[in-house]
């Protein structure tokens, strides 16, 4: 589809408004407020309907009272051209599809026409604007990315599963050899009724009779304004003739008074020669006084001027300037070509303090000597040096915290082990003293039954709680069990030895491994602290050293003026990164020079040209503005010159012309009064008023002839009559005729009404009037049925022939297409576009890949257009329709907006491209017809 023309009758500030001859790449031009956002809203109404007042849509009804609506001209493979209009109506409008040859389609053409898409999808795939991109970073990554992947991808299978249900269901209604179905079942019962009811209308006698006195009536009714058709058409010629009468009283008139008149013979063309003498003398006097008014004029301009009068006192002296003028004129050539140098060799300069990372006014450093480049060398060795050691002692602190709080969290656990001093030394001296009286092998043998049987108890209980109590019940028998026999070993203790502790022998062979542990780990903790203390001092006399380098190599930055914001390893390099600045510098300076000598000389000719003030009207501080005054003067003096030898020539071709244009004039003066004389006048006013009398009788011959043609048709008609009375007579005599004829219709037609009444009641009354109600009833139930049948049918052909058409797997070659467009975009820093399942990846060209949450908002803007672009394409042998750009491309920079326009340009050779902008610059890239300004 292609739009050619939009016409618009009333939408928005548009009234009237026409825009032809639009092409496949169509630019619409104009500023903030000119209407483009309402021409592009008016194609999406026209396509896909007005927005009703419900809706959140601008409705655009125009203010001056315009009519709403319009049309657009488009040209289709299916129709070729034809016109889609939209006015204001019901519902979206009212809709009318003309083709060029007046031919009206249904409105579902246009349905056919946008392929059965709706204004939204329109909308998200052919139709954008500024706002709709930018909407992008508002999405979240996963919302973004399934954005995307939507535009890229078309079909699914459950489409299929409706279909098959959709036939499953029509299948339950109807089959064509079934007799389950309900439809199937609904015909039966219908033709059995129609059956009945034709068998009692057809006893109905007195029914019948009524139809045969109904036909009867309708003839006769027929038969009677058949006559009175032929009443009325008589009765209208008569009408007709009354209109006429006058004028046939006219015709009559005006032939009797042509008889009447009697004039000889005038020459045919008598007013046109006299008019034709009139017009020359009149131009011979007009060109007289012109050339009168010419020499009057001429003589003055032989008068010389100011420039003249100056040229002829100072010819020598203007002579010899003259002669100085090619020199000058080349000094100046030179001094704009040094001018012209300059302003390369300052871009230069600045692009590359810009390339240096320094501001335009900072000092450039001199070429360093060989004793400054050692010195350099020396302050990197030294810096690189306490740099490097500083590194390594840094390491080793690093690596001493480490082992020092590694130790520490040894010590800790130790401790949280230690029994208290007092318990510890009174456990000591009871093992010491009671050392011989001590058993170890009942007491253990005694421990560890007991700690098993505590175990088990509570693993018991454990178990208890995930399956039976019996086991909660086990558990605690055996804990009491354990406990008594812990405290019956303590009651025996205390009884053999009174003073013995609470802690087993080899509990406290335990402590004493313990705290000879924790002395080892405590030593080992001194000696590592003492370490870091060492690394911590050296590294802080490093760091002081270090910095002392640092401030003698600031001091010697700025004793040489080297830039700030450059290493010492920049100045050690083999090339000298201030080399072609300097450079650059002193040939601009040498330039400057070379133009003041050339200024100095142009100082020296001014003084010899200050004699031209008087007449030279110039800016006297600028050789160039004098030169050019200088040559306009001479410019005029030539020019003087040759004017007056023109005028003075002029003046004796314009005595010439005069002399024959009076001769001329008494030639047609004599004409003039032969004229007269031929028609026995002395003057004008008496020739004209004898033709003015012919006029006349033309004139009613030419008003006879008229009346005749008027009423040629009925003149034999109207010699009928004797006068206009006799006319009307016979109209009234039609008209009452007329009358009595109506009359009979109208009691003709009361009669039809009554029999029509009676075979009402007949029908409503009876089982006639059952039967017929049962039996539309029955018709409309069948009705139901086959428009519920048919949704189902149609529903899943569609289905069927659309994924028919799209089956095609469109992913892979959307996706290149894409890949292209970005890469154009782009200029080819993006290479690739990735997918992975549902997300979509893009790949730099220095090989990083990026999601789409991560691009800039101009970038992510050209994904989306590339993969709107590639779907357009993949798409297009189903769908092909305009696309709409509303000024969508104001984040991208100026190369990638050239890159833009060459892709639209690429895009409009299949489908059309409407592109509204408010840059003015787009005026300079397209040609003119292509560009359409909006005011």
């Amino acid at each position: 589809m292609k739009i050619k023309e939009i016409t618009i009758y009333g939408y928005g500030k548009w009234v009237d408004q026409r825009f032809d001859s639009l092409a496949d790449l169509q630019i619409f031009y104009g500023k903030n407020e000119a209407g483009k956002s309402t021409l592009m809203a008016f194609i999406h109404s026209i396509l896909f309907g007005f927005p009703t007042k419900q809706s959140s849509e601008l409705r655009y009804e125009p203010r001056k009272g315009s009519r709403y609506g319009g049309r657009l001209r488009i040209v289709t493979r299916q129709y070729g051209e034809l016109d889609i209009e939209r006015i204001k109506g019901k519902g979206n409008g009212k809709l009318t599809l003309t083709k060029i040859d007046g031919t009206k389609l249904p409105e579902t053409v246009l349905n056919e026409l946008v392929s059965g898409i709706d204004k939204a999808t329109y909308q998200a795939l052919f139709s954008f604007n500024l706002l709709e991109l930018q909407k992008i970073s508002q999405l979240n990554q996963e919302k973004l990315n399934r954005y995307f992947l939507s535009i890229g991808t078309m079909g699914n299978e459950r489409y299929l599963k409706i279909a098959d249900r959709f036939k499953q269901e029509a299948s339950k209604l109807y089959k064509q050899t079934g007799r389950v179905p309900e439809i199937n079942k609904k015909i039966v019962e219908i033709r059995k009724k129609e059956k009945q009811l034709k068998t009692v209308k057809a006893q109905n006698n007195q029914y019948n009779q009524l139809v045969n006195q109904k036909l009867e009536l309708e003839q006769s009714i027929n038969q009677l304004r058949t006559k009175q058709q032929t009443i009325e058409t008589h009765l209208e010629k008569l009408n007709e003739l009354t209109n006429n009468w006058q004028y046939f009283v006219e015709m009559k008139a005006i032939q009797k008074q042509i008889s009447e008149a009697q004039l000889k013979k005038l020459p045919e063309d008598g007013l046109y020669q006299l008019q034709h003498f009139n017009q020359e003398l009149q131009q011979i006097k007009n060109e007289t006084i012109k050339k009168e008014e010419q020499l009057s004029s001429l003589t003055k301009e032989l008068a010389p001027s100011k420039e003249l009068d100056f040229y002829e006192t100072h010819n020598e002296n203007l002579t010899k300037l003259l002669e100085t003028i090619p020199t000058i004129e080349a000094y100046l050539v030179k001094e704009q070509q040094a001018n012209q140098k300059n302003e390369q060799l300052f871009q230069q300069i600045q692009q590359e303090y810009r390339y240096l990372n320094l501001a335009i006014d900072t000092p450039i450093p001199l070429k360093l000597s060989n004793e400054q480049l050692e010195k350099l060398r020396e302050l990197q060795v030294r810096q690189d040096f306490y740099t490097k050691e500083q590194q390594s002692l840094s390491e080793k602190h690093q690596q001493l915290n480490f082992e020092n709080n590694a130790l520490n969290q040894q010590l800790d656990q130790v401790e949280r082990l230690l029994w208290e001093n007092q318990q510890f030394q009174q456990v000591e001296e009871f093992y010491s003293v009671n050392n011989a009286q001590r058993q170890p092998a009942q007491p253990t043998t005694l421990s560890s039954t007991t700690i098993f049987m505590q175990l088990v108890g509570f693993i018991s209980i454990g178990l208890g709680f995930i399956s039976s109590r019996f086991f909660i019940l086990f558990g605690l028998a055996l804990i009491a069990v354990s406990g008594y026999r812990v405290l019956s070993l303590k009651a025996k203790k205390k009884k053999n030895t009174l003073d013995a502790p609470a802690y087993s022998y080899e509990e406290f062979i335990r402590q004493q491994e313990l705290r000879k542990q924790w002395r080892e780990l405590l030593a080992k903790s001194d000696e590592v602290t003492i370490s870091v203390n060492q690394v911590t001092q050296k590294l802080e006399e490093m760091t002081v050293e270090k910095q002392g380098v640092l401030l003698e190599i600031n001091q010697v930055q700025s004793q040489w003026q080297l830039p700030k914001q450059y290493a010492i390893t920049d100045f050690l390099s083999e090339s000298d990164p201030f080399e072609l600045i300097r450079q650059l510098k002193n040939e601009f300076t040498e330039n400057q020079r070379i133009i003041q000598v050339i200024n100095d000389q142009f100082q020296v000719w001014l003084k010899k040209a200050e004699f031209l003030k008087s007449v030279v009207v110039a800016d006297w501080n600028h050789v160039s503005a004098v030169l050019i005054g200088i040559k306009h003067l001479v410019k005029a003096i030539e020019g003087e010159l040759e004017h007056q030898n023109k005028v003075k020539a002029t003046i004796e071709e314009l005595n010439q012309e005069k002399s024959d244009w009076l001769k001329k004039n008494k030639i047609y003066q004599k004409k003039r009064i032969d004229l007269f004389q031929l028609v026995y006048v002395q003057d004008e006013e008496s020739f004209r008023k004898k033709f003015l009398l012919n006029d006349q009788l033309k004139s009613k011959k030419a008003r006879v002839a008229l009346l005749e043609n008027q009423i040629a048709i009925n003149q034999e008609l109207l010699e009928t009559f004797r006068d206009e009375q006799e006319l009307q007579d016979a109209i009234q005599e039609q008209k009452q005729e007329l009358s009595q004829q109506k009359i009979k219709i109208e009691e003709m037609i009361n009669q039809k009404i009554q029999c029509e009444v009676a075979l009402k009641n007949l029908e409503e009354g009876g089982q006639y009037s059952v039967l017929l109600q049962e039996f539309a009833n029955l018709k409309s139930e069948l009705q139901d049925l086959v428009d519920k049948w048919s949704s189902y049918q149609i529903a899943a052909d569609l289905i069927e022939r659309s994924l028919t058409y799209a089956k095609k797997d469109r992913l892979p070659q959307t996706l290149q297409d894409a890949t292209t467009y970005f890469k154009l975009l782009t200029n080819e820093n993006y290479h690739r576009i990735l997918l992975s399942e549902n997300q979509i990846q893009v790949q730099h060209h220095e090989g990083l890949i990026f999601d789409v949450s991560e691009l800039s908002q101009g970038t992510a803007e050209q994904l989306y257009i590339a993969l709107r672009f590639a779907f357009i394409k993949n798409a297009a042998d189903l769908i092909q329709m305009p696309i709409l750009i509303d000024d969508g491309f104001v984040n991208f920079d100026f190369d990638r907006q050239e890159q833009m326009l060459k892709l639209i340009q690429k895009m409009s050779e299949s489908n059309q491209v409407l592109y509204f902008t408010c840059d003015k610059k787009i005026q300079d890239v397209f040609p003119k017809e292509q560009v359409k300004v909006l005011q």
